[in-house]
Formats: C-alpha cells, structure tokens, sequence
C-alpha cells in the first residue's frame, strides 16, 4: 500500500497574520526606545543636580567643623575658604561660591563638587565654555550647566542663606 505524505509548513494566511502582529507590537514599541538620547540627558542633569546639592552640605558641613581654610599644614583659618580632599573651596557664608564676579571661579562649587575645570580644549573653563558636551556660564552669584535649551542645572548662592540648585529637564 502506499503511503501519503503529508506536507508540514505555514499557510499563507498563518505567515501575513504573523507579519501583522509584529508589525503593530513595533508600532507600539518602536517611539518607547526612539527617544533614549533625551531620558539620558535629563538624568545626566538630575545627576549633576544632586552632586552639586551634596557639595554645598559637604562643605557646608566642612565648614562648620573645622574652619580650615587651606591644606597647608597647621592649617589656616579664614571664614572664606575650606579644605576638601586637599583641594581649598572658596565659601561665602559656608556655602561653596557660583562664580567670581561674573568670572569663573573654579574654587568654588565647581571644585566642590567635582565639575570639569577645564574646557575641551585643556584651557581653563571660562563662562561660556564647553566642557564634556556642558556649556558652563557665569553670572552674578550664579552657575548655569546647560545640555541643550530647557536642560540645565542653575546653581544660585544667595547672600546670608543656602543656595539654590534647580534643574530644568523639559528641553532634553
């Protein structure tokens, strides 16, 4: 007697159903990771945010304990300056400094906070510099970082109280 074979494989209908189905879960998925570039520099930013926000409790903190002024050894007491891991932080009010007179002040909580001091040439950063993909600029008693318009992280020493540190993450 003879045997029939029978055929195995996907109907036309089987594979077109298929194809669809993928077709809508990437239409769904797809604009979920499309935009990965601005989650990463809002976080980036957020980041920065929160170191700056440490620096100036640091050397808040630093500043209040021990007085000391420089690293030089007895140490040298001012009411304007901190050691912090062998680094001296201007403070105005035991708060970390945003700029020096609308100049860079890279003693500040630039220092404090362990920010670029350099630009991406080497030079020393100035207002209005780049440095690692960061425009940094100067102002009085302010530093803005900023990413890209509305991305930025504004650091503002306010005279006789804590500084302010906001960060604006709608343009990443």
């Amino acid at each position: 007697m003879k045997q029939l074979r029978q055929q195995q494989g996907f109907t036309m209908i089987e594979l077109i159903m298929v194809i669809v189905i993928l077709g809508v879960l990437s239409a769904f998925a797809l604009p979920r990771f499309a935009d990965l570039g601005g989650s990463a520099r809002a976080a980036a930013i957020e980041g920065l945010a929160g170191s700056m926000r440490s620096a100036v409790g640091i050397t808040r903190a630093q500043w209040y304990a021990s007085g000391e002024t420089n690293c030089a050894t007895p140490p040298v007491s001012t009411a304007n300056s901190v050691c912090l891991d062998g680094s001296v932080v201007t403070v105005e009010d035991g708060y970390p400094v945003a700029d020096n007179g609308g100049a860079a002040d890279l003693t500040g909580i630039i220092l404090a906070a362990g920010l670029a001091t350099t630009n991406d040439s080497g030079a020393a950063l100035a207002s209005g510099g780049t440095s690692q993909g960061y425009t940094y600029t100067f102002a009085a008693d302010t530093l803005t970082i900023t990413s890209k318009a509305n991305c930025e992280v504004v650091y503002t020493k306010v005279a006789g109280s804590a500084p302010t540190v906001v960060s604006d993450t709608s343009g990443c």
